[in-house]
């Protein structure tokens, strides 16, 4: 069963990489090493499926693909239709056969990537493909072309068996029907670049939010084709700035996927060396469109909605949004009123923050404790060390929720620089923060300055004051070092006795059995531990007996 799983998901990558290099030939010249990349991935698929099968077949309906047994592709819609494609142009059937070799893949691309539509009546799939007569790729196709519409499933099979003589007229009405479905395309390169009334009508629809099913995806591929066709000036701005419209509509409506399409084939665009100069300056000022201020606050007014977004995508646009987009992110991080959208703003932050520190960190100048916090929790989500200057000058904060925060931040940073900081809020007057603040000592075992600010503390007159829960999180903390001087110290406080201050004297006494149990190698010190037990108070028995147990699970 999981070769079948396997098998199936490499039919899908098939056809996926087929899409792709579909519209790469239409973009790029066969000199751009994406162009290349694209003939790459799908010979390396099907060899590979073909080694493992020994054949490929690709079966084509109106609306569906199947490779051997495994339904691959499935689309009932006629926009974007991969398998109606070749269903429509009369292809049947493809098999590509052991020995294939790259050049035939090249060229099948080549022909597939055709805009067959703006040809001559001879000039369809099937012609081209007996015109090349591949050695290792074979097809089966009938006689009549069909549309949509006319589709009958019964007329598959049929076509199969009965393949009579198409008639001219036939024909000609077919191919007619199909180029009439695939006029809102069309364009000529003698013609001056630009949207067709069709297409207006279609981004209108689209901004109106009109159709259930949003046409985006067919307008992007419509925009960045005419996009690389124009040669003028002003036809490459004005294209350019319809493509910074449709990423801001995306973008304010949280349609996070058509804006990671639009991302994506932009930055492809920019880093491609087959770009023409007149084009770069257009398609690098794309990504731009997402840092206005008006369009992140509608955005955030989606996401405080009920309204399921597609998050993934979401985090995978933060890759492209311009340091611009920091301020109006911070804006709404402190407006929007549900948790799970301050979350995803606070995600997102935690991406964009790190092109400009000094921008995100201006949130730690907002007068509202919480959007404080919120950036100090991003800045130790970024984890950089040149933050840490920054997150200790909020330790002075009035509010204790936001110095708790910048400890646990410095903690997550870590490294020598935070010590001073965090050996500060050892004396907070806060008992959560000075509890934020040894945590932030986890994972600097290596350091021996930080074992001895924490030995410091515990030596002082006041620790024993501190509630025994206060206390006894010093204690562990400092049981990461296996050092023997810590090791002195907590054997000489659990049998340390007092007759003043007993109950306090018990509670570290308590804290050092804990600690012990939490050593590396504590279970040397287990017979010091059985030797105190007669005769000690029920908190350091209960301390004891938890310690000894945690020893003999650990061996």
């Amino acid at each position: 069963m999981p070769e079948i799983k396997e098998t199936s998901l490499v039919s899908s990558e098939i056809i996926q990489a087929l899409i792709r290099a579909q519209k790469t030939f239409k973009m790029y010249p066969p000199n751009n090493p994406i162009y290349g990349k694209a003939v790459d991935e799908v010979f390396r698929l099907m060899t590979d499926r073909i080694g493992t099968d020994g054949k490929i077949d690709l079966r084509f309906t109106a609306h569906e693909i199947h490779i051997n047994e495994d339904s691959v592709y499935k689309n009932e819609s006629r926009q974007d239709n991969f398998a109606l494609f070749f269903f429509r142009d009369g292809i049947r059937q493809l098999t590509f056969k052991s020995g294939l070799l790259r050049e035939e893949v090249e060229q099948f691309l080549l022909i597939i990537s055709k805009d067959l539509e703006r040809q001559l009546i001879d000039d369809d799939m099937v012609t081209l493909l007996w015109e090349k007569d591949f050695e290792h790729i074979e097809y089966l196709a009938s006689s009549e072309f069909l549309v949509e519409e006319d589709y009958d499933p019964n007329l598959e099979k049929a076509s199969r068996d009965e393949r009579g003589p198409a008639s001219e007229e036939a024909l000609q009405q077919a191919y007619e029907e199909v180029a009439a479905d695939a006029e809102k395309l069309r364009w000529e390169p003698r013609e001056i670049a630009g949207l067709t009334e069709q297409d207006l009508r279609m981004i209108e629809r689209m901004k109106e939010k009109e159709d259930t099913t949003s046409p985006l995806p067919s307008v992007l591929n419509i925009l960045f084709d005419l996009f690389l066709r124009s040669r003028e000036p002003a036809e490459i701005t004005e294209i350019g700035g319809f493509l910074r419209e449709a990423l801001e509509y995306s973008i304010r409506n949280a349609e996070f996927e058509h804006a990671l399409n639009i991302f994506q084939q932009a930055a492809e665009m920019a880093a491609s060396d087959g770009l023409p100069h007149s084009h770069l300056d257009t398609i690098r000022m794309v990504p731009e469109a997402a840092g206005n201020a008006e369009t992140i606050r509608e955005m955030g007014q989606v996401l405080d909605s009920n309204v399921t977004v597609n998050e993934d995508a979401l985090l995978k646009c933060a890759a492209y949004l311009p340091a611009s987009t920091i301020h109006p992110l911070t804006d709404i991080m402190g407006s929007l009123q549900g948790m799970h959208g301050r979350r995803l703003v606070m995600d997102l932050l935690a991406i964009v923050g790190r092109k400009d520190l000094t921008a995100l960190t201006s949130g730690l100048k907002d007068k509202r404790w919480f959007v404080v916090r919120n950036t100090l929790c991003i800045l130790g989500k970024i984890g950089d060390v040149k933050s840490v200057d920054t997150l200790g000058r909020s330790l002075t904060h009035e509010d204790p929720r936001v110095r708790k925060e910048a400890f646990r931040s410095l903690g997550i940073i870590g490294g020598s620089r935070v010590l001073p900081h965090l050996k500060k809020g050892l004396g907070d007057r806060d008992p959560g923060v000075r509890v934020s603040a040894v945590k932030g000592f986890r994972g600097l075992q290596d350091s021996e300055v930080a074992m001895r600010i924490l030995l410091e503390e515990l030596n002082t007159k006041d620790f024993a004051t501190k509630s025994f829960e206060e206390k006894k999180e010093f204690f562990a903390m400092l049981a990461q070092w296996d050092a023997r001087e810590v090791r002195d110290f907590l054997l000489k406080t659990l049998e340390q006795k007092s007759f003043f201050g007993r109950a306090r004297n018990e509670e570290l006494r308590a804290c050092a059995a804990h600690a012990i149990g939490l050593l590396k190698n504590g279970v040397a010190l287990a017979p010091n531990l059985q030797r105190v037990a007669p005769g000690a108070s029920d908190l350091l028995k209960g301390e004891i007996r938890e310690s000894l147990r945690r020893m003999k699970m650990h061996g």
